[in-house]
């Protein structure tokens, strides 16, 4: 097995490249796929297998020198590398790479995520190119075209793409039946809340049918816009902190129906906020639907403002706004004016997430 060499500018710390015999594509390459893995030797191989079984959007095999895919085992044991590894041997012709951890200290998902989008960045920088980091995990498996249905909302203009992720069919048939219900339910109100934010507040960019998730199991970026908004801020959730960094740089996210990923309940970051609740037969409350509208029509008006004193930059020089070269970080710094409003003028009492749903389907019908 040959070792891979290490680009100067990688920055995975503690971090060892491991032995594999797999080519990485040199040429045509337009995505490099990023999976954090940690104790999975069990769910590894299905992950590789969704990846290279790939298909383009015809149906027919994806050409396998359009992308490559990194593995980061950082289980202290070695097993999942060891079982990347002979994943590799079995399958000479599949453009994998392993590293492992050469540390005893456990490292935190969002870390090890975060090094692999640098790593693969720095690469392509190496190489000269702007390129697409795409980001799953080791017990997720991808849609047949994944990587197609990825690429094809890049070819239209996005900068970045979250896929639909959903719990599987197992992980559900083994759920309580309320924690069950609770999903479902949490689920059916946050695609709602994102087209009713189409409908009110439209985004060419991410037009409806679109949906609510930018998780790691399934996200990707280009390079530069990656770069541009600062990488994964240390602080806070990694997912949430990404997305918000990209918000602030206008950056053309897309919420794609047509990218798919089946993961299992740990992935998802949904069951730790609702499962005691639902366990505990109480209902889950958010905050009423009215709200959540004024919220976005505030949001509507304030873009429409910016668009007209970017194109009318005389009438509004020395505002606010002026201070701001995108949107979005001028967004997020009123944001707290704008809750404080909606606090004046919305109430702040929750209602149970049923009511939330019923609200909201009929709100939508003024929108159809």
């Amino acid at each position: 097995m040959a070792i891979l060499p290490v680009h100067p500018g990688w920055r995975l710390t503690g971090f060892a490249m491991s032995a594999t015999i797999s080519p990485l594509p040199s040429n045509g390459l337009q995505m490099r796929v990023v999976i954090p893995a940690r104790n999975e030797q069990q769910s590894i191989e299905q992950a590789l297998d969704a990846l290279r079984e790939q298909v383009d959007l015809t149906g027919a095999p994806l050409a396998a020198d359009c992308f490559d895919v990194t593995v980061l085992a950082t289980d202290a044991n070695g097993n999942t590398a060891m079982a990347t590894r002979a994943y590799a041997e079995r399958h000479p012709a599949f453009p994998l790479r392993v590293l492992e951890r050469s540390s005893a200290s456990e490292v935190p998902l969002g870390e090890a995520r975060r090094s692999l989008i640098e790593d693969a960045c720095a690469r392509f920088d190496a190489e000269g190119q702007i390129g697409i980091v795409a980001s799953t995990d080791a017990h997720t498996m991808v849609a047949p075209d994944w990587i197609a249905a990825t690429l094809d909302e890049f070819a239209r203009g996005a900068d970045a793409v979250g896929g639909r992720i959903i719990l599987s069919p197992e992980d559900l048939d083994q759920m309580d039946p309320e924690l069950r219900r609770a999903h479902v339910q949490d689920t059916g109100y946050h695609l709602l809340l994102a087209e009713l934010g189409a409908r009110v507040d439209p985004n060419p960019d991410d037009p409806f049918p679109c949906h609510y998730q930018h998780q790691g199991a399934s996200l990707a970026l280009r390079t530069d816009i990656y770069r541009r908004a600062g990488g994964i801020p240390n602080a806070g959730n990694p997912d949430e902190s990404l997305y918000e960094a990209l918000e602030r740089i206008d950056a053309r996210i897309r919420h794609s129906p047509n990218v798919r990923a089946t993961t299992t309940a740990r992935c998802t970051g949904l069951l730790e906020d609702w499962a005691v609740t639902a366990i505990s037969r109480q209902p889950l409350l958010v905050e009423p639907v009215a709200r959540s509208v004024k919220r976005l029509q505030l949001r509507r008006e304030l873009r429409g403002r910016w668009r007209f004193r970017r194109s009318h930059r005389e009438l509004e020089q020395g505002t606010r706004m002026d201070t701001f070269a995108f949107f979005g970080a001028f967004l997020a710094d009123v944001r707290p004016e704008i809750e404080r409003y909606l606090d004046e003028t919305a109430g702040t009492d929750p209602v149970p997430l049923p009511a939330a749903i019923d609200d909201l389907r009929s709100t939508l019908t003024t929108y159809h």
